[in-house]
């Protein structure tokens, strides 16, 4: 299973409406337009066809491989709260 952070910028509310549901089937919302998602590499292209269709000339679709260490090593910032989780140190 490969990691991925999925980000978008679709302008038809519609549109966006089924990527996201299809984004859902695959992972969690992270913020409005970005997504977490686990999948087995060669499925991506599968989930790239499916979202393609939905993508109109001026819309974008990226999609981001997460190394085990990338994934591991977060920071949040929230309006009361600063978050980090720099992942297991090794010493």
């Amino acid at each position: 299973m490969h990691h991925f952070l999925a980000c978008y910028d679709i302008s038809s509310d519609k549109n966006r409406s089924r990527v996201e549901k299809i984004l859902l089937r695959y992972g969690q919302r992270v913020q409005k337009s970005v997504y977490e998602i686990r999948l087995p590499l060669h499925n991506l292209q599968s989930v790239v066809r499916e979202c393609q269709s939905y993508l109109e000339e001026c819309d974008s679709l990226r999609f981001y491989l997460l190394c085990s260490t990338c994934r591991e090593t977060t920071m949040q910032l929230t309006r009361t709260q600063w978050k980090v989780n720099w992942g297991p140190l090794v010493v």
